[in-house]
């Protein structure tokens, strides 16, 4: 009976190392196998035709007739400060695709003697040819920006800014500062 259990014990080993075997073997065949389909399936073809990219200009240019100057004014009501002229100025499109372009408002350059107005006491409409595109306060217009348009090659736009101290919110806090911003026009190529 022992040397039964003995021969039974033998043959669970070597039973045990051939499940092993076999398990390595099959795990191999499965290596082997993904690999090969993966590689099948990672096939690179290229053309023996060109590709040809046409690459526009981009030319944006901004004109201007006035300069925008509020100096040794005094707050006034909007429909007056509408009357008077205000900042004129042209966005050009002289490149060859069509392009976005951004107006907005920037801060000017100070010198030591000046101290700066607060934003919200100055308030602006830009006109675009006739039409209003933006009419309030400068401190509501986020990050300076009044006005965003798309613009074909070859083509123009005309504007005119006009900013004035508005009365209505004017106070002593306001007084003796200076306001000064530069017109900033940023152009993109317009996404197809």
């Amino acid at each position: 009976m022992m040397k039964e259990n003995k021969n039974n014990e033998k043959n669970k080993i070597n039973i045990s190392r051939e499940a092993k075997v076999m398990v390595l073997v099959l795990a191999l065949i499965m290596v082997v196998f993904v690999g090969s389909s993966f590689a099948w399936y990672n096939v690179t073809a290229s053309s023996n035709n060109s590709v040809t990219l046409d690459v526009g200009s981009l030319d944006v240019t901004v004109d201007s007739t006035s300069d925008l100057s509020l100096s040794d004014v005094l707050p006034e009501s909007k429909e007056d400060a509408l009357k008077a002229d205000g900042f004129k100025f042209t966005v050009n499109n002289k490149g060859t695709i069509p392009v976005n372009y951004t107006v907005s408002l920037k801060d000017g350059t100070y010198d030591s003697t000046e101290t700066k107005l607060d934003d919200k006491y100055a308030a602006c409409v830009l006109y675009k040819g006739t039409e209003s595109v933006q009419d309030g306060y400068v401190s509501n217009f986020t990050n300076g920006v009044m006005y965003n348009t798309d613009l074909a090659e070859g083509k123009s736009d005309t504007y005119e800014l006009k900013c004035y101290l508005d009365e209505s919110v004017f106070d002593s806090n306001a007084a003796g500062k200076t306001f000064k911003k530069v017109v900033n026009v940023k152009a993109v190529q317009k996404d197809s």
